[in-house]
């Protein structure tokens, strides 16, 4: 088990007696390496796997998954996610339940899916308007970084930059909170432009798309409540994308409350839509592009390019996750 001393903050003492407990109940022999600095869950995970474990087990949050993710990529072995962070998106998506033993237990029982964990690369400057991203064409020097669940580009992007990995440790929701209201105060929502290389015509791009945030999901929730990207599922190779727009620091809170009510696709001004590869880039040039976001970590600035890695990543989830509905959302 790779575990992060960061996640569960005051109670991580106990909630981690409690994961050991059932692992000897349930007679597994395990070994812990905790980690010591971000990036360090990935070559705890490689070294597991390498080593010929048949699991890592990974307590934290979707950041630190997202890091053991990296490091099991095309091996045997595969990730199991207890839910050990502030939200716990991946977990939640997957029906792992959040009690500790509980928990254990699920994945102990479960199934093994095989999926391609999303990838998002700092790109090179925007294509012209019309012409095709050669997805395949790897960017001089890039930036990449694997996510199990969202990327976006927008406020809470920016909010994720300010929060940063030592203050997000310190104070949990509070300070996503407290951090996300001065973003949201004090600066203009970003003027995107979005192309989408749809998931049923992939050679082509559609029109530059006007946008003040761009989400891509592997999974249909961000954070633990809204449904922003409908239909979408982790061991599905499409992505489904969500655009807001026109410019507006309210886009963020119009499309949490139209998924929160279940009226997403509806909502003026807003797209979803099967992607097999989205590119996201400033209107304009600017020395301060905006952040991109990856599971709640903050990543490069855009441009960036989101596809499904090349790799294929074990994941284990409980023995009754069926998937988020199969219903497609309108383009």
């Amino acid at each position: 088990m790779v575990w992060n001393p960061a996640a569960g903050r005051r109670k991580s003492g106990r909630r981690l007696r409690r994961i050991r407990e059932a692992f000897r109940r349930a007679g597994i022999p395990l070994e812990e390496t905790p980690t010591t600095a971000p990036g360090h869950a990935e070559a705890l995970a490689r070294r597991h796997a390498d080593a010929g474990a048949a699991a890592v087990f990974c307590w934290g949050g979707d950041g630190t998954l997202a890091e053991a993710a990296r490091g099991l990529l095309n091996r045997g072995a595969a990730l199991a996610p207890l839910p050990g962070g502030t939200v716990n998106v991946l977990a939640r998506e997957l029906g792992v339940p959040g009690e500790e033993s509980r928990a254990v237990a699920a994945l102990v029982a479960g199934r093994v899916l095989a999926v391609r964990p999303g990838l998002a690369r700092r790109a090179g400057p925007a294509a012209p308007s019309g012409a095709p991203m050669e997805t395949g064409a790897p960017a001089p020097a890039p930036e990449e970084r694997l996510f199990l669940s969202i990327c976006s580009v927008g406020l809470d992007a920016a909010t994720a930059r300010r929060v940063g990995a030592r203050t997000k440790r310190r104070g949990g929701l509070a300070r996503w909170a407290i951090e996300g209201a001065r973003v949201f105060l004090g600066s203009p929502a970003p003027e995107l432009r979005v192309r989408i290389t749809p998931a049923a015509d992939a050679g082509e791009w559609s029109d530059p798309l006007p946008a003040a945030w761009a989400g891509v999901g592997t999974q249909s929730r961000y954070t633990r409540w809204l449904p922003l990207f409908p239909g979408a599922r982790i061991e599905h190779p499409d992505l489904v994308a969500t655009l807001a727009g026109p410019r507006s620091r309210f886009a963020i809170p119009l499309v949490a409350a139209a998924a929160a009510l279940g009226r997403l696709p509806r909502l003026p001004g807003v797209r979803v839509a099967r992607a097999a590869a989205v590119r996201i880039v400033p209107a304009e040039a600017s020395a301060d592009s905006p952040p991109c976001q990856c599971d709640g970590d903050a990543f490069a600035a855009a441009p960036v390019e989101i596809t499904r890695s090349a790799g294929t990543l074990r994941l284990l989830a409980p023995a009754g996750y069926r998937g988020a509905p199969n219903a497609a959302p309108a383009r």
